[in-house]
């Protein structure tokens, strides 16, 4: 009977074994098929895909200050609303339409004398009024060469400060979805080439991020995280970014 029952205690050690050995088998088997999948899963690329293109304003913001000024303020508003009918006259003659003029309403500074010492009193010196104009057209090359010779105002005795353009392109949405699309295909052709010299091949995009637009004069190397709209230059470059994320085989 001892023998008996020191074979079966024996026996289920021994049982006890294998199974033991089974499941660290198993779990082995398991953690590598899990590892495998997890490779698998991590074998992408990611790359950064741009594309450029020259474009050209189709529509400008001219704006000027003219100002006036006189020791009583009754002249300086003449003499402001003489300056701006010679404005008139001068922009028109120049065949821009009025409806692209406009003007906003007459301000008023007051400016102070000083004693000997440059410390500013309490007397008046002179009135000095101001008016602005803003000229808006599609007619981006007529109103440049306009305003670059406004310089014939002041030979008419009128003030002109302040004076500025502001170039746009009213076309930049459709255009920036051409260029996410060119700069999509920029980075499948980039990541093509990166790995040509492997066994790998783009199975299928991840995921895509697109990148801010950079509107910056023509040639101009400078970025920005939040984006830049130039609207100080005529001619301007438009660069679209996009970060794609392949998965590969």
């Amino acid at each position: 009977m001892e023998n008996t029952k020191f074979i079966r205690e024996n026996q289920l050690l021994v049982f006890g074994i294998v199974i033991a050995f089974g499941l660290v088998f198993a779990a082995a088997i398991l953690g590598n098929t899990a590892y495998q999948i997890k490779k698998l899963n991590s074998e992408y690329i990611k790359v950064t895909g741009a594309a450029k293109k020259n474009i050209k304003s189709d529509r400008v913001i001219w704006e000027f200050q003219i100002y006036q000024r006189s020791i009583n303020p009754t002249d300086a508003y003449k003499d402001l609303n003489d300056a701006a009918g010679k404005v008139i006259t001068y922009l028109t003659t120049k065949d821009i339409l009025s409806k692209n003029i406009t003007k906003s309403i007459i301000r008023t500074s007051m400016l102070y004398k000083r004693s000997d010492k440059g410390i500013r009193i309490n007397e008046i010196d002179a009135y000095q009024v101001y008016q602005t104009f803003k000229v808006e057209s599609n007619d981006v090359d007529k109103i440049t060469q306009v305003s670059q010779n406004a310089a014939e105002l002041i030979n008419q005795g009128v003030f002109i400060q302040g004076s500025f353009l502001k170039y746009f392109y009213t076309k930049i949405e459709p255009l920036k979805v051409e260029m996410l699309a060119k700069a999509t295909e920029n980075a499948k052709q980039r990541a093509q080439s990166m790995l040509k010299s492997t066994k790998n091949n783009i199975y299928s995009m991840q995921s895509a991020k697109m990148g801010v637009f950079q509107i910056t004069p023509v040639d101009s190397t400078a970025v920005s995280s939040l984006g830049i709209n130039d609207t100080s230059s005529l001619n301007k470059q438009i660069t679209a970014v996009v970060s794609v994320i392949y998965t590969i085989r």
